[in-house]
């Protein structure tokens, strides 16, 4: 079946949900998507428990396991920024102050109800679904935007606005699996996505992102990075303004990279933006971007075989 008004796509089936009114559905995914679980990488989490389960493990150690994941990184920011937690003071976003705030027996406590994704060869077959593909390019994308932040920002912050530029269509591919199938089909046609998810679920993917932000009561600048473009009336102080930028930039970056079809020109400009951004050279640009790769081979190997099978690397540092 193919949307009213919209020509059929070759090669892609869109199945509606029942009739229900457009508000009862929206309603419906949102309150799915507040309460779901993102799967977390078996390696990461059992990382996670031996820091937990070690009287003497530094913040920085929680940190860095932390932000390889993006199950663990959803998880702990919304946990940091609950109610409880939040209360009298202002949100948190840095992941290391995320873990002082809440000690070893809450981190322990947050993480232990997560599912696990597919371990080793499964997580890298060519079967692999859209969730664990969506998965690979938010956590390479949060690596290569984390080497790249430049003087004057803050690289957890960076870390966890370009971990999370991607939550509302992870959100709809973990509650709903079926439409997430049917827009990973249609991710090379932003338009078309954003119009099947709203008729199947009542939300874009980045307008529902940006309302689960709100309800779990996340940083103003997590919201605004996820928020769609057109909804940004202003991206606040210059600083903001970078940060979303290069999120924005290294998001636009991947995810041509992973179409063959991408012309290399686009992806020229792409880098040339970034440049100017960042203030890096060349040379010292390629450099990071080189060991972004190296650091997100080693961190996740399973989600970089997905995407070395895609070309994305090639298409980047090639």
């Amino acid at each position: 079946m193919h949307l009213p008004g919209e020509p059929p796509e070759p090669g892609v089936e869109v199945d509606l949900p029942e009739e229900i009114p457009p508000s009862r559905r929206a309603e419906r995914t949102l309150s799915a998507a507040v309460q779901a679980l993102v799967p977390a990488d078996p390696r990461h989490l059992r990382a996670l428990f031996a820091l937990c389960a070690h009287p003497h493990s530094d913040a920085a150690e929680f940190t860095d396991v932390i932000l390889r994941d993006f199950g663990l990184t959803l998880q702990l920011l919304r946990r940091g920024n609950a109610a409880f937690f939040g209360r009298g003071r202002q949100r948190v976003i840095r992941m290391r102050h995320i873990v002082v705030l809440l000690g070893i027996d809450n981190i322990s406590r947050a993480i232990s109800p997560l599912p696990l994704l597919p371990e080793g060869d499964r997580a890298a077959d060519g079967e692999a679904g859209p969730l664990l593909r969506l998965l690979a390019r938010s956590v390479f994308e949060a690596t290569l935007a984390r080497s790249l932040t430049p003087t004057g920002l803050e690289a957890q912050e960076v870390t966890a606005c370009a971990m999370l530029k991607r939550l509302g269509q992870v959100l709809l591919s973990v509650v709903q699996p079926g439409v997430g199938r049917t827009l990973w089909a249609l991710r090379a046609k932003p338009g078309l996505l954003d119009r099947t998810a709203k008729r199947m679920t009542g939300w874009r993917p980045g307008e529902l992102g940006l309302a689960a932000a709100r309800r779990w009561n996340f940083p103003g600048i997590i919201r605004l990075s996820i928020a769609p473009a057109r909804q940004r009336l202003r991206a606040g102080r210059g600083r903001d303004r970078r940060l979303v930028t290069l999120v924005d930039e290294v998001h636009a970056w991947v995810d041509g990279a992973a179409v063959k079809e991408t012309s290399r020109r686009y992806l020229e400009e792409i880098q040339e933006d970034l440049f100017k951004l960042t203030g890096f050279s060349p040379k010292r640009f390629e450099r990071l971007v080189a060991r972004s790769v190296f650091d997100f081979e080693k961190g996740n190997p399973g989600f970089f075989r997905l995407l070395r099978d895609e070309g994305v690397f090639d298409r980047l540092v090639g």
